[in-house]
Order: structure tokens, then sequence, then C-alpha cells
């Protein structure tokens, strides 16, 4: 691991034990190269004779000399702020990853620098010097020369730590290629030449001279600075007022080129006609492949500009141009261009051939710039990647162990537990631990599928409301453990099914929701919003949103959201958990149902997450709203605190054709009952909240029922549990029960259903009704025992027979031999001897009437959509998820075993 911090002295031996050793080593092992590191406990004014490794280090920096300490068996390397700064990071910044030294060097040079440290760090040699070149950050490449040590070795004469000092020679280098460049420029201008061309030439060349000196040696500039100063110095070496740099790209219209660059003498001159995006090739010329050959200089005065060139931006001010194509490694590269718009002088062939040469080496130099560019983005990405997902796998461990410490924890307790309430405690934990559990695994394997790209979205017609309300129950515990209130406000009432897919549409906003709910404060407020936009009779786009009012997030970790393994701020995922997932495939699904998915947030006041997505509108939905009509004349109190829920309940009702009062508080409400009556209006149902401040809503019932006695229906809303408060509220006087959201269909559904009195008592989410599936027989398939011993003890109570098979070979002969006796076949999909698909598929090839309509419901962990259709495909009827849940087996169960069905 790199360590590097420029407040710290380099430390050489980590401890004053090391500086002893340091020193004797010193000693000992290099006197003959007179190689001595002495550190001790004195300071420099204690001893002058030794110097301490703070010293050393802060010497090495006022000469701009690198230090590098490296522990082979941890891989952990100390660097000083030169070293730090070489490689064109800031401190403190180099990625910390044992293989990140062999990373920073450059690619040709790695195989020789590793067999001279190979060497030290197996004992063959104590000491290497060498010269290689190192990656800086940006891409650019610098010369470095080390000279290393080995100052402590273990028992077998292998390294344990190697010193080294670290010399920049990338201006030396530069320096002597300049000198060879210089030299051999003046052996081509021998004889034939006038003193005074030669003269002109020599100070051309010299430009272009100082142009590659900018471009190559200003190593700890901005690039894009140092790019300009080198195009100015050849824009003045020709008395330019512009100079340009066009950069070619290809496109659809075929090759064009974007202006890359461009420097201007005065600001007066400043071109207005820049164009935003690219200028082809064929629109300057017909013949442009001959215009822009190699060596081939446009030197032309405004009178006789070709038409073509006029494209270009600028091009209207300049009295006369000088335009020079590039060719690198024999492809056209681009062109630079130098106008005069003040003299109206020509330019000179050979003012064209010496700033050609300073203009390939610019060229060069933005090539290889970007190139280098494009490498290290990538190589930043793969390192941020790796970090990412070595942070991942930490959480992961963090996560899963988490509720499996639980899981083992809760049954040990349980064991040794005599007290029924005690055992149910633990079996409570143990169950809600395995969710848990369960959902970190689905949010793996989406994963898992997403990065194979076979995460597909499958369109089906389903009741949107009846989704929504599955996402609610879902939800529900985590609400009421945190007292939080969630308002739902879907703008209207659905009367058609949608056509999305329902699963990952549901996976979606569970996801957020269940984000909102982790991420805001008990007694906190989450808010579910969809708007629906029209685009056809046949298709609408849905605008969702899910705000709280919780913890936020900044703009740093709005960044991050959305990619995979990554999380807002580790603190808090330390503090609320999570995979760091969830949103990624949240994201993920949004794209693949063709729209889009973001955040709004502040830090400490909420967090809005949005997405958009189309779908398209089936038939019209086969009950709820259109089920039963309302009375024609119905007058309406809703008492709540919230405008939001009042605004919401004024909406519904009113596409209902029913208009309602509103009361904001308890007083309001008894106040408005009061008018009512006594205006021979009296209302005939009020929906009341629960939890309201000052006087709460049973208190308000039981003075409404003083003053109207037992003329109106009165419905409790409430997040509270029903049953928690069921018998306070009805000594209030409160009727009846809605639990909050308040979905459209069901609020429809209550009031025909209390008006016509056929409201029946409301079973708690989640609980499966009791069956009794006495004189049916079903034939369970499963190859391990224990699951067999856990479907016949969920069905145990349903009264109903059941005859086992191991395997599908078994399940088969079975069916042969009985089939008349089962109602239906639950079956396993993978299976010794033979699998459930292939079961399926000879019991429907047998052929007989029952063979062909007897259900058959796949119970597998198989539990992807493609599974699902893989069973479909097979001929099963159904399929159901393991591990199982209650309400799902029997919902499935009873849609083929159930006397109505």
């Amino acid at each position: 691991m790199y360590r590097n911090n420029s407040n710290d002295p380099l430390c050489l031996g980590g401890t004053e034990e090391h500086d002893h050793d340091t020193a004797a080593m010193g000693d000992r092992g290099f006197k003959e190269s007179q190689h001595r590191i002495v550190s001790g406990r004195e300071d420099f004014e204690g001893n002058p004779a030794h110097l301490t490794a703070r010293a050393m280090s802060t010497l090495a920096e006022s000469a701009g000399v690198g230090l590098l300490n490296w522990h082979i068996p941890t891989g952990e390397i100390n660097l000083n702020r030169t070293v730090a700064n070489l490689t064109g990071y800031e401190p403190g910044d180099l990625p910390h990853s044992g293989n990140t030294r062999r990373q920073l060097t450059f690619e040709d040079d790695i195989e020789m620098v590793d067999a001279l440290v190979n060497d030290c760090i197996e004992g063959r040699r104590d000491h290497y010097a060498v010269e290689y070149r190192m990656r800086r950050r940006d891409g650019s490449i610098v010369s470095v020369y080390e000279s290393a040590i080995v100052y402590e070795k273990d028992e077998n004469g292998r390294a344990v730590r190697i010193a080294a000092i670290v010399l920049d020679m990338s201006r030396l280098r530069w320096t002597e290629q300049q000198v060879r460049d210089i030299e051999r420029e003046f052996k081509k201008l021998a004889g034939g030449i006038s003193e005074g061309d030669l003269a002109e030439q020599n100070r051309l060349l010299r430009a272009a001279n100082s142009a590659a000196a900018m471009i190559i040696g200003g190593f700890y500039q901005d690039y894009e600075t140092v790019l300009l100063q080198s195009l100015q110095i050849l824009g003045d070496s020709v008395q330019a007022d512009r100079a340009y740099i066009f950069r070619n790209a290809p496109s659809e219209e075929g090759l064009c080129c974007f202006q890359r660059s461009v420097w201007e003498k005065d600001q007066s001159l400043v071109t207005q006609d820049t164009p935003d995006g690219h200028i082809a090739y064929a629109a300057m010329a017909e013949n442009w492949h001959q215009v822009f050959a190699p060596r081939r200089y446009i030197l032309k005065q405004a009178d006789s500009m070709p038409e073509g060139l006029l494209h270009l931006p600028g091009m209207t001010q300049a009295l006369s141009t000088m335009l020079i194509p590039l060719y690198l490694h024999g492809s056209f590269w681009g062109f630079f261009r130098f106008d005069d718009c003040t003299r109206g002088l020509a330019f000179t062939e050979m003012e064209a051939e010496t700033m050609e040469s300073g203009a390939l080496i610019i060229a060069s130099s933005i090539s290889r710039n970007e190139t280098f560019g494009k490498l290290n983005e990538a190589r930043e990405a793969a390192m941020a990647s790796t970090k990412a997902k070595s942070e991942f796998l930490s959480r992961m461990s963090h996560e899963i162990r988490t509720p499996m410490n639980a899981i083992i924890g809760m049954s040990t307790i349980a064991k040794k537990a005599d007290d029924v309430l005690k055992i149910r405690y633990c079996l409570d934990k143990i169950d809600a631990s395995s969710r848990q559990l369960l959902g970190i695994i689905n949010d793996v394997l989406d994963m898992s599928k997403i990065d194979a790209d076979k995460f597909d979205i499958v369109q089906n017609e389903f009741d949107f409301e009846k989704m929504m309300q599955n996402v609610f129950n879902v939800i529900q515990v985590k609400l009421d453990e945190k007292h939080q209130d969630l308002h739902v406000d879907l703008g209207g009432v659905l009367t058609r099914k949608i056509v999305s897919d329902e699963l990952r549409l549901s996976q979606v906003l569970i996801n957020l929701m269940g984000n909102a709910v982790k991420f805001t404060p008990e007694g906190g407020r989450i808010v579910l919003k969809m708007r629906e936009e029209t685009l056809d009779n046949a298709r609408s786009r849905l605008h969702l949103e899910v705000i709280d009012n919780g913890v936020g997030i900044d703009a740093e970790g709005q960044k991050r959201l959305f990619q995979s393994f990554e999380q807002a701020d580790g603190s808090i995922t330390r503090q609320y958990g999570g995979t760091g997932l969830g949103l990624a495939i949240c994201k993920k699904i949004i794209n693949l149902m063709g729209g889009d998915i973001w955040v709004e947030s502040e830090p400490g006041k909420g967090s809005s997450f949005i997405f958009e997505i189309e779908v398209g509108w089936g038939g019209p939905l086969a009950s709820g709203t259109s089920a039963a009509s309302l009375p024609e004349r119905m007058h309406i109190l809703v008492v709540d605190d919230s405008d939001d829920v009042l605004e919401y309940f004024q909406n519904i009702l009113g596409t209902f054709s029913l208009a309602c009062d509103t009361a904001a508080s308890g007083p309001q409400a008894i106040e408005a009952v009061r008018r009512s009556y006594k205006a021979g209006n009296p209302y005939d149902m009020i929906f009341m909240d629960w939890n309201m401040p000052g006087m709460n809503g049973g208190d308000t019932a039981r003075q409404i029922r003083e003053i109207t006695g037992d003329d109106v229906i009165v419905v409790m809303i409430s997040v509270a549990d029903w049953s928690d408060i069921e018998q306070e509220a009805k000594t209030f006087g409160v009727t009846n029960f809605l639990p909050k959201p308040v979905l459209p269909s069901v609020l429809y559904n209550t009031i025909v259903q209390l008006t016509e009195n056929t409201l029946v008592s409301m079973q708690p989410p989640g609980t499966a009704a009791k069956k009794n599936w006495c004189g049916k027989k079903i034939l369970l398939v499963e190859d391990i025992e224990i699951n067999r011993e856990i479907i016949m003890s969920i069905l145990g109570d349903t009264g109903i027979d059941i005859e086992c098979a191991c395997d599908g070979k078994q399940a088969v002969d079975l069916f042969a031999q009985k089939g008349p006796d089962y109602d239906l076949i639950l079956m396993d999909v993978q299976m010794p001897v033979l699998d459930g698909l292939s079961a399926t598929r000879q019991i429907r090839a047998m052929g007989t009437d029952l063979a062909k309509t007897i259900p058959i419901i796949a119970m597998t962990a198989n539990a992807f959509k493609e599974d699902e259709l893989l069973c479909i495909e097979a001929g099963m009827n159904n399929h159901v998820a393991k591990p199982l849940d209650i309400d799902t087996l029997f919902t499935v169960m009873g849609g083929y075993l159930d006397p109505d069905n």
C-alpha cells in the first residue's frame, strides 16, 4: 500500500529500532559504495554527526530529491512530496494499492525495472541504479533516475526493506534531444544559401525549436496553457495575427475537422463565427484530397482565397493566410492555419516549411496527450472500479454476516428457551433476518445478470394500484417501526391496466421507498407522487417521485449514487447498512424501460428520487371502481392535519363526482358537523385521521357522536395497525378503518360497501387466509428432505393429502400409476435423475386429458423471469420462487384448488 504524507517525515524504518538497524546495515553492507543511512534518536542539533529521518527528508525535499522506502512483506511504500508531485499526484492522492508502483512505470520499462527489483528482493544483489520512465497522472511521461539499496534482510537473505532516491531526468533528456535536433537542422543548411536567407531561416528555426521546447518541456503546467503558448511562439515568428489548430475527426458526412485551439494576438480580432460542430472537407473542396496533400502549403491572399476555405472560422477577417496540412504516421491529421489580418503581406514557402516542423511536434504532442489521456482515464477508471469492488466486498461481508449472526444467534437462544413467547420472539427475528439476507442475495444476483447483459424486461398487463398495495405491504413494517407518515398522490383514478414489467417496476419502487424509510429519521414523512402525461391513445409517460425529509445527499455523493458497488457516503453506509447495488439496479431497470432516473437533494433537507418511463394501456380493470355504483348524492367530511391528504381526497372524490368538505383539526371538524346538523344537511360519512395534534381523532369522533348520534359513518384513516387501536377506536364511536395510504379503488369500494352495508372486516396485510382443502390431494416432487418437511408443515393445517416423489422420474411413474388421485403437482426444477422441466414434458406427453390439464406449479430457487418462462414453456401452469412466501404459495394453489376457482 502506498502511503505518502506531506506533513510527516519520510519514515525509513518506521520505528526507533528500525533506525538503529538501518545504521548498522549501512555500516556493514555498503561502505564500499559509500552508501550510508543513519537514523538515531538524537536530532540534528543534539548530535551533528547524525541525521534523523526527519532531517534527511527535509534536506531531500529542499534539494528536489525524491525519497522512497518500501517494506516488501506488506507492500507498504512511503514516499516524500517530491516523488508524489513527480508522478502528477497531490500528496495523499496516490491509489492505495500494493501494485501502484508497478502501474506507474511506463509499459515498455516494466520488465527491466521488475528484473532489478526482483534481484534485490530475492537477495541476488544489494542495490541497483536504473533510469526509466514513469506514467504521470495526466498520461504524460517523465524520465526518472532511481538509485536503491537493500537496508534490511530476513534470515534467508531476502530483502525486507528497500530505500531509494529518485531524480527527475526529463529536462536533461529533453535538452540533449534539442541539441541533437539543432545540430541536424544546421547540417541541412549546407551551402548554396544566402546569408540573409540563412539568418531568416535560423530565426524561424529558433522559433520552431522554442515552440517545441514549450510543448515538450512544460511538465508541471496546465497542458492547454502550454499549447497556446507554443502556438503563440509560432504565430509571432511569422508575424501572424491569429494561429489555429484544426484536428480531423470522422463523421457521417465523411472526414471533418474541428477547431482544436486558437491564439489571437489582439482581442479585437477574436472570431465570432466559430462553428459549434465539425466542418466537412467535402464542403470546402470537391478535390480536398489534392488541396490538403502532404507538404502542399496553401499561401493565399484575400482576393485569391479558394471559396471553400471561406467555410473556416475567421476567414472573412483574414487579408492573407497560410495553411499547413499535417500528416502523422502517413495519415492526414489536420492542419495549422496562420492569418494576417492587418498587413496584407503574403506568407512565404520558407515560412511554411519551417513552421511545419514546429507544427508537427505540437500535433504529435496533442496526439500523444489524447492517447495517454484515454489510457489514463481507462487506468483511473479501472483502479477506481477495483477500489469500489474491494469496498463493496467489505460491505457485503458486513451485510451478509449481520443477518447470519442474528439467524445463528437467535437459533441458539431458541434451543435453550422454554418460554413460548421467547421462542416466538427468536423466530420472528430469524424470519426478519432471513428476509434481509434474501434481499441481499437478490441484489447480487440481479447485478450479476446486469453485468452479463442478461437482464430483460417483460411486458405484461397489470393493475397498478394492486401493485402499489403490494409495495406498501412490503415497507409497512419499517414505516410502523419508525412511526413515519406515508402519503400517496396518484394524481387521479386509473380505469385501465398498465402494460409494463410489473415485477421490475415494483422492485424499483420498493428500493426507492425502502431507502426513503431507511434514511429518514423517526417520525419523518415520505411522499409518493405519480403524474401521467398522455402520449397517444395507447401510451403514456409516467412521472413518479419518492420524496423524503431525511438526511439528504451532497453533490459529490449524488454523482456516485447510481454506480455499481457505490454508495453516497461510507459513513452513512456503516450507519444505515446496504450493499450499494440497489440504485444501480434501479437505473438499469429504468433505462431498459426506455426511461431515466435522477435525484434532487440537499444535505439535511431530504431527497427526491424521480424517474420517468413510458407505459402502454391494456384492457379495463376487471374490478374496483367499475364494479359497483356510488350513491348519487353524499355529504362527506375529510378531517386531517395534512393539507396534502385533504387535497388528495378532494381530487379523488372529485373524480367519483362526489364533493367533500375538509377540516384541518378536531375542533374545525366538530364545528363543521354542528353547522351541517343545524342546517339540516348532516354528513353521511366522515373520514378521520387518528393522529392529529391537539385533539386526536378518537376525541373528535366521540364529540361528533354526541352531536349526531349514530346517524353518521365515521371511518378512521391512519398509518397505525388497526389491531393496535381497534378496541380504543370503537369506544369513541369509530365504525370502520382504512389504512394509509388510501388508494383510489380502496376508497371507492369502501364507500360503496359502507353505503350498501356489504363491508366485511378487512384481513391484515401479509396474513394468508386459512384454507380448507380437505379431500384434495397433491403430488409433491422435491429431492431435498428438509424442503419436503417445510412444505408439508406449511400445508398441514389445510387438511390436504400429500404424496411425495424424490425426483422427476419417480413423479412421472407415480402419475402414470395414480394420476386421477392428484388434484395438483408441486414440481421442483433442479433434481437428480430427471429434472422438473423434463418430468413436466413427459407428463404432458402422456396424451390423456388429465395429463394435459392437471395443474403443475414450479417450485424452484431459479427465481429470474426467464426461469419462470422456461417453466411455462415446459408445460407448467405457474411458478413459485424459493424461499417460499406462504401467502404467495396459498394464493397460487388456491387458484386451482379453491371451489370457486
